[in-house]
């Protein structure tokens, strides 16, 4: 997901079918709806530079994981058990390869239980219905709508 190929991470809506409506959305020129139906969202990214680099030096990955929750059109602060659901969603993600399409995860963490299952699409389907430019804006809108939020709690 993201800007031009350059962000990677997961995304999950809050309604069925969120996919095609954004894709709808998107033909019709909304691109501001489209970025502001509900999700939950995890980003990595490479900044701010010192803390990917104690992750990395810890686990390997030089990268920083950036939790994302969209809720009635604006951003809002990510839950303790939302972490958890994300947790569960990248490792449950993170058990596929071309070879086996199908992961679950169960984790407990806090008190909290989550349980997630992923089923990727077999590795000759394509999802094109986007263009790599109607996913950018979608994830800049996302960008900009994150940052104002940020900006307003300050």
């Amino acid at each position: 997901m993201g800007a031009g190929c350059q962000e990677y991470g997961i995304a999950l809506y809050e309604q069925k079918g969120a996919v095609k409506k954004i894709t709808r959305l998107i033909d019709a020129g909304r691109m501001q709806d489209a970025a502001a139906l509900g999700s939950l969202a995890v980003t990595v990214d490479d900044e701010p530079r010192w803390a990917a680099k104690a992750i990395g030096d810890a686990f390997g990955a030089a990268c920083v994981p950036v939790p994302l929750k969209i809720s009635a059109g604006r951003p809002r602060q990510v839950d303790e058990g939302e972490m958890v659901t994300l947790a569960a969603a990248l490792r449950a993600i993170a058990g596929l390869d071309a070879d086996r399409l199908e992961a679950t995860s169960d984790l407990l963490i806090a008190g909290s239980r989550i349980a997630a299952r992923v089923i990727a699409p077999k590795p000759d389907l394509v999802f094109g219905e986007l263009s790599e430019d109607e996913a950018m804006q979608i994830a800049l809108e996302a960008q900009r709508a994150v940052r104002r939020g940020v900006r307003k709690r300050k």
